[in-house]
């Protein structure tokens, strides 16, 4: 009877600590890693473009291809009004959005033009006013914190030339990534906890597999590889992630669809019969016959 009491304490305490461990994610979290997670949560993606006032970047060494990026991606109103909207004095307290923060800083430094010139069409010997800019400045924190990386993901030297769209690849991944884990805080069944560890970015597989009715009403075996289930996403990969679909039939069994996510599709344009971009896309996912 003793052996039978004991057994049934220890499976109540154990089970309370497990309760407990889960319980106490958020009081082990910075509050405003949490205040981050709750903006995200709600955030609305705004579209609406901005007269943003033009500054110049400066140019050190061969960080071009840093700069060309970071103009895109403040010319992406999505993203800019994203990047403002999140709350200033919250993000430099967080401790678990160390890229966002830096891109945040960066973002920052542009402001809306205070007046937009007027433009006298009668008087065309008047000159027109010149449309207001601001100071040119370095990126000096984005170029710092990529040369502190550890990783083997994107290595950066100062003075060497990086390809563009693997640094774009990089910090899309990284701002999605960390928002991620912010939305993770907030998750509380398992189910979305499952889908929430898929999305985390480390490039493991969900081996859940189903069965999809495609054309003709044939079905289709579709599973997805890690970050594509739709029940997570970041405000980052709603402006950016898209999502392939690669297929193989098999002589002797039914076809197989993959899901996968992608911020950047590199298209091979090095063919003489590829003349635009949509060349390109049909060239991409032409059908092949695989060996074996």
């Amino acid at each position: 009877m003793a052996r039978v009491r004991l057994l049934i304490i220890n499976y109540i305490s154990s089970t309370l600590t497990e309760s407990q461990v889960r319980s106490s994610r958020h009081l082990n979290t910075n509050p405003n890693d949490l205040d981050i997670a709750k903006f995200l949560q709600v955030y609305a993606l705004n579209h609406r473009s901005s007269m943003i006032k033009p500054r110049g970047l400066s140019n050190r060494n061969n960080w071009c291809f840093v700069n060309a990026i970071l103009q895109a991606l403040v010319a992406c109103p999505p993203f800019y009004n994203l990047l403002k909207s999140m709350p200033y004095e919250t993000m430099k307290r967080a401790s678990m959005v160390k890229v966002t923060k830096v891109v945040h800083d960066f973002v920052a430094e542009f402001a809306p033009l205070d007046h937009f010139p007027k433009i006298n069409r009668r008087d065309k010997g008047k000159k027109n006013e010149d449309l207001p800019l601001g100071m040119t400045f370095e990126a000096s924190s984005i170029f710092q914190f990529l040369l502190n990386l550890t990783s083997d993901t994107f290595k950066v030297e100062d003075g060497r030339q990086e390809d563009a769209e693997e640094f774009l690849t990089f910090l899309l991944n990284e701002v999605n990534d960390e928002m991620l884990l912010l939305l993770k805080l907030l998750v509380e069944n398992d189910e979305e906890e499952e889908a929430a560890a898929a999305a985390d970015g480390e490039g493991e597989e969900d081996n859940d597999e189903w069965h999809e009715v495609g054309a003709r009403n044939k079905s289709l075996l579709t599973r997805r590889v890690g970050g594509s289930n739709e029940s997570l996403r970041s405000p980052v990969g709603c402006i950016f992630q898209g999502q392939l679909q690669s297929c193989v039939t098999s002589l002797n069994g039914e076809p197989t669809a993959t899901l996968q996510p992608f911020f950047t599709l590199p298209l091979d344009i090095q063919s003489k019969n590829i003349k635009n971009v949509s060349d390109a896309l049909l060239h991409n996912f032409t059908s092949e016959t695989i060996d074996g």
